[in-house]
């Protein structure tokens, strides 16, 4: 039977309210290990013992702490976690209003004293006895001096003691005191409130421990942290050339790093930011009383509540144990060695920060590294300290590779050179990050390249500088030749193979043979024709190894197939389908039923096109017509009916008039004439069917499954 392990959903909700009893100590434990991700955030433990009771204070910035209640866990090796409080977030204008001395507004003694109605207070001078505040009072009071009267207005403190009502002017108390002890602490905290607000950028979180003797505690959380960043020196002097890499970290927190275990990890597992800090509230039902009866002149009422609520849900929910270690928290925290995890008194699961140093595969500088499912991490097995707001660089890497120096070529970064190059693969038995490289050669700077990531047995082709005793001139053809064609459906498909040719005239001037590595640029439709492989294919280009005499001239060639289509949907566009079936024609290639399909579509095409001509002229000769029309009638209305000139316009416009109507006529004709010469043309399109009709069934199929990248 599986064994069922509770799992506490929300422990920060009900244990945020708790605080530190007066006088428990508060201890410091320092932070043991960290882990630092790639996708930017940092796993966080500290690790120290506390003794009996006590209380470990951990200081944050504010924006961390939606980070720490969402992924702090601890841990004691005896005892009980008491809980973990901290201050709450809430504004400070209200958190000043919710205890029992109302601090808000910056209130006067007088206005302070005015709150306490009833309190008892200590007048902190012998000849003043003390009593309960009955209130404050202002007299006004007239001050004889010099022969002038001035009125003023005074302060009184009325007290009610053993002997009755005495009224203190407030001018004449020094201290005061309060007798009630809850009221004093309502003070204190309400001016704690206070100091609290002045730093925001600091909050304190306390974890509380009780318990009896010394023991082992452990807290752990997830928070905001920089990316940490690689980079390499390579030295080409030897053969295998060497590698060294660094990781670069940064402690942007507020404790130094003292002795700590570090990990780097590579990779970026889903991190988001919950907002668990900022109390959030809901608007409460309003419930309005309602009338029911009057009795002896009173209305009475009752209370009509809405229908309750669910009850909430338990703090607890069950996990299956075998179902833990694949929880998120069970691959993240386990914790190493034997002994417990960091959750309770099981076993620890393992998970990315179990410790496996037996098992010590891989190469050694500070850095142990080794594969963690998906991501990919170099644990330093030397302890790291690094001060607050300091940063540091950590030897990762330091063994030789794979590699030598090659010359470089690649059009599309330098046209007429080669570039000075190292071509490694990657044996280390590590991932190689992306980072800055710097190369050395001779014992002496050569170069700057940026490395991309490289996973284990891949290659890696850097350049670094130009190589000018290696000159390459390089010139590109293409051509294009059909696979086959057919007509069908209302549809003219041509399939078509396009040959990209590269020819390379490359020229050293080195005193030494040197390899060449030839970079041509091939689309995802390419095919290598010639030579039969490359050295390497990437998603962009091909990689070929042409190796370059001593002082000589070579060339080198690469032919690239590329499969295409070609499509006319008929009748189409009439220009367009003239242009491109007209070429098709007296094809050698194309079948003689094809080239019979297409004269027919020729044919019929000409005639629209004529027809559409002729209809276009007509339309332009009457829009002439009636442009000059417009000059004659301004004409006869400045000159007048009578004028002898008008009547020639008059019997000029009659005529255009005439003219017109037979256009219009003509072009009514031509139009109906059109249309039945479309309709015969779509009706013979659809009756078409030549060639190899399968070309026509794998080109629909292509369009189907949306392979845009076959066309």
């Amino acid at each position: 039977m599986t064994r069922r392990i509770p799992l506490l959903v929300a422990p920060i909700v009900f244990l945020a309210a708790l605080r530190a009893p007066a006088g428990e100590k508060v201890v410091e434990v320092p932070i043991r290990r960290v882990v630092l991700f790639a996708g930017g955030v940092g796993y966080f433990e500290h690790e120290g013992t506390v003794t009996g009771d006590a209380t470990v204070r951990l200081m944050f910035r504010a924006d961390q702490i939606n980070d720490v209640l969402k992924s702090m866990s601890v841990h004691a090796d005896a005892g009980t976690v008491g809980g973990v409080s901290y201050a709450s977030s809430d504004p400070l204008l209200r958190a000043l209003k919710s205890f029992a001395v109302d601090l808000s507004g910056d209130p006067t003694l007088a206005d302070l004293l005015k709150q306490l109605r009833g309190a008892e207070v200590k007048v902190l001078d012998p000849a003043m006895p003390g009593g309960k505040i009955l209130g404050i009072e202002t007299r006004k009071k007239e001050i004889v001096s010099g022969g002038k009267t001035t009125v003023v207005t005074e302060t009184l403190l009325n007290l009610v003691g053993p002997d009755g009502v005495r009224s203190i002017p407030m001018r004449s108390i020094d201290k005061l005191a309060l007798a009630d002890e809850k009221l004093a602490a309502e003070l204190n905290a309400a001016l704690a409130a206070l100091i609290g607000s002045h730093d925001a950028q600091r909050k304190p979180v306390d974890i509380r421990f009780a318990g009896k003797g010394e023991r082992t505690v452990r807290i752990g959380y997830l928070v905001e942290a920089p990316i940490w960043k690689t980079s390499y020196r390579l030295d080409l002097s030897g053969k295998p050339p060497r590698l060294q890499g660094w990781a670069i970290v940064e402690n942007t927190s507020d404790a130094d790093w003292t002795n700590v275990e570090l990990t780097l990890v590579s990779g970026k597992p889903v991190s988001f930011v919950t907002d668990l800090y900022r109390p959030l509230r809901i608007p409460r039902t309003i419930v309005e009383p309602k009338r029911t009866a009057i009795e002896k002149g009173h209305k009475l009422q009752e209370y009509a509540p809405e229908e309750a609520e669910a009850k909430p849900q338990e703090g607890y929910e069950w996990v299956e144990e075998a179902d833990f270690a694949e929880t998120l928290a069970g691959r993240l925290y386990g914790r190493p060695g034997p002994g417990r995890d960091v959750f309770g008194d099981r076993p620890s699961a393992g998970g990315i920060f179990a410790d496996d140093s037996d098992d010590r595969g891989g190469v050694r500088a500070m850095a142990l590294a080794e594969k963690v499912g998906e991501l990919f991490r170099y644990r330093i097995d030397t302890p790291v300290t690094l001060g607050r707001r300091r940063s540091a660089m950590l030897p990762i890497i330091h063994r030789s590779i794979e590699g030598g120096k090659v010359s470089v070529y690649d059009v599309d970064v330098l046209e007429q050179y080669a570039l000075n190059g190292a071509y490694l693969v990657n044996d280390t038995g590590l991932k190689l990050l992306g980072g800055p490289v710097t190369i050395f050669d001779g014992k002496t700077f050569a170069g700057e390249a940026m490395l991309d990531m490289v996973s284990q047995k891949d290659r890696a082709l850097l350049s670094y500088a130009v190589d000018l005793h290696v000159k390459v001139e390089a010139v590109s053809a293409c051509t294009e030749e059909l696979v086959g064609i057919a007509v069908g459906r209302g549809r003219f498909v041509q399939k078509i193979d396009y040959l990209t040719t590269w020819a390379y005239e490359i020229t050293s001037t080195a005193d030494e043979p040197r390899q060449l590595i030839v970079c041509t640029p091939r689309a995802a439709t390419h095919k290598l024709v010639a030579p039969k492989a490359a050295e390497e294919q990437t998603d962009d280009e091909f990689r070929f190894r042409v190796d370059v005499p001593a002082n000589a001239t070579r060339t080198f060639a690469v032919r690239l197939l590329s499969p295409g289509w070609g499509l006319l949907n008929l009748p189409g566009d009439r220009e367009w389908v003239l242009q491109r079936a007209e070429g098709y024609v007296d094809h050698p290639k194309v079948p003689k039923d094809v080239r019979a399909a297409l004269s027919k579509v020729i044919d019929a095409s000409r005639k629209g096109q004529l027809l559409a001509k002729e209809i276009e002229g007509a339309k332009e000769r009457v829009d002439e017509i009636k442009e000059g029309q417009e000059r004659l009638r301004e004409n006869v209305k400045t000159l007048g009916p009578a004028h002898p000139l008008s009547k020639r316009y008059i019997d000029k416009l009659t005529r255009q008039e005439d003219e017109i109507e037979e256009l219009e006529k003509r072009v009514e004709e031509l139009t109906s004439l059109a249309q039945k010469e479309s309709a015969a043309l779509r009706k013979l399109v659809a009756s078409l069917k030549a060639g190899d009709q399968a070309l026509i069934e794998e080109y629909e199929r292509l369009v189907r499954e949306n392979k845009e990248d076959e066309f």
